[in-house]
């Protein structure tokens, strides 16, 4: 089933860029020819790494704008791709209203004729814990109204204790309402994360570089061996997995 794939979050500094850093790794390790899209037009920092689209951008939030925007026709191509390949499209901060609106206007998840296409999307939403990062998480699910398929990651490279997310009444009651994946993102150190940035090199790379120290390297294998645990637990994967062992 075709499936496109959003990596959101509402915030900066959220992850949102690493985390799909570690997607794009996974299908390339996988072999599973994929589709990026980095929309955000201001630091498309993962297309800078992986070859990717940077000129679609989420714009229109109602019909007023929509009507006579051509960046409207352009996001629509995002659903065309999929056919042919699985999508992911990095989607930078305070983005919801926009890609809410092309979801829900266009009916992509119960219209008549997109369900015939039998195209899937998901969602992954970075979370730092604080108040406002579950808020935002909250009002996702609610504005989908649990039709959208979500994975809450919690990101332990910024926040270790999530008790106080788990206690949180509105989660809790969010978890009984709707059926979404929660996942755990491994944390990523400082040196690491500099070398990355630094060099705009993908993870496969860095891993050969024998300038970058054996215990970072370490590290580095480490991380993403945990990270693509998570992401398989999610069950969110399994279906292009499945249709990568039977190509």
């Amino acid at each position: 089933m075709p499936t496109i794939h959003l990596v959101d979050g509402e915030k900066g500094g959220i992850g949102k860029s690493l985390f799909c850093k570690c997607l794009n790794h996974y299908f390339e390790s996988h072999k599973i020819d994929y589709i990026l899209i980095d929309a955000d037009p201001n630091n498309p920092d993962v297309a800078e790494v992986y070859d990717g689209i940077t000129d679609i951008h989420f714009k229109a939030s109602d019909e007023a704008t929509a009507m006579n925007s051509k960046s409207s026709a352009k996001v629509d191509q995002i659903f065309e791709m999929a056919f042919t390949n699985p999508v992911l499209v990095n989607l930078p901060a305070n983005i919801h209203q926009q890609v809410a609106y092309w979801i829900l206007d266009n009916n992509l998840l119960d219209g008549e004729i997109v369900t015939k296409a039998e195209v899937k999307i998901c969602k992954w939403f970075l979370s730092n814990g604080s108040y406002n990062s579950i808020n935002l998480f909250l009002n996702s699910l609610n504005t989908f109204e649990g039709k959208l398929p979500h994975c809450f990651v919690r990101n332990y490279g910024i926040c270790l204790d999530w008790t106080t997310v788990d206690e949180r009444e509105e989660f809790k009651q969010a978890k009984n309402k709707y059926v979404f994946s929660d996942i755990g993102f491994p944390g990523l150190r400082a040196t690491e994360r500099d070398y990355l940035e630094e060099n705009r090199v993908p993870f496969s790379l860095a891993l050969e570089d024998s300038g970058l120290p054996i215990l970072s390297r370490q590290r580095l294998t480490k991380f993403l061996r945990q990270t693509i645990d998570e992401i398989e637990q999610s069950g969110l994967l399994a279906l292009s997995q499945t249709e990568a062992q039977s190509a």
